[in-house]
This record gives C-alpha cells, sequence and structure tokens, in this order.
C-alpha cells in the first residue's frame, strides 16, 4: 500500500531535520486520507483523487484546505515519497510529475504559494 510505503519511508530516514520529519508527517496524513487501501503501483496521473490531493481541496471534499507553504512542502513530500518509489524500481514513473505547486490568492487579496 502507498501510505505503508510513506510510513516505512519515514521511519527510516534518521538522517533528516526534525521539521522535516513533521512535513513528511503532514503529508502522510493526507497520502492515508486520499488512498489508504491503493498500492503504488495503482497510482497514475488519471487516478481519482490525484488532483484533489495536490490542491488546496476544500474540507468538504476531503481536503484540508493548505495555504502558503505548508502546501508547498507538503505537495514536495508527496513528490519525493513518489521518486523513492521510482529509485526503488517499485513503480516506472512518478505520477505526481505533471503536478506542481502554483501560486494562489488569499481571501484577503494576498499572493501565498499553494498547490
Amino acid at each position: 500500500m502507498f501510505a505503508d510505503f510513506v510510513e516505512n519511508y519515514i521511519s527510516s530516514r534518521k538522517d533528516v531535520k526534525p521539521g522535516t520529519v513533521k512535513t513528511w508527517g503532514g503529508a502522510s496524513q493526507k497520502v492515508q486520507q486520499f488512498f489508504s487501501r491503493r498500492t503504488i503501483k495503482s497510482l497514475t496521473v488519471k487516478t481519482e483523487g490525484l488532483p484533489a490531493m495536490a490542491q488546496n481541496t476544500p474540507t468538504e471534499d476531503g481536503g484540508r484546505e493548505h495555504k502558503g507553504r505548508n502546501a508547498v512542502q507538503t505537495s514536495r513530500a508527496r513528490e519525493s515519497f513518489l521518486n523513492e518509489a521510482v529509485n526503488a524500481e517499485i513503480i516506472s514513473a512518478n505520477p505526481f510529475r505533471a503536478i506542481k505547486a502554483r501560486r494562489t490568492r488569499n481571501r484577503d487579496g494576498a499572493g501565498t504559494t499553494g498547490c
């Protein structure tokens, strides 16, 4: 399962800073939320829920409405998890490769970075 892979990856990385582990933990929660029963090999660019996971998904649609720096960090962490699966030859390509963080605006009009 994708969620199990992420959990194992995080626990195996003793060389990273606590802040990185915290960011990865947030990304891991989103992986669990959207793909708790999916295998890594079953994920494709067209996987249902993949775009929603990578965006500022409204709470009513299963997201957490991440904004700003947190959203970008979470997006990069998810991409890293799948890049690691590519490196381990579990999958041939990262299905997140086409989904990038983008600039969004807060309700007050101030620019932030989002996914």
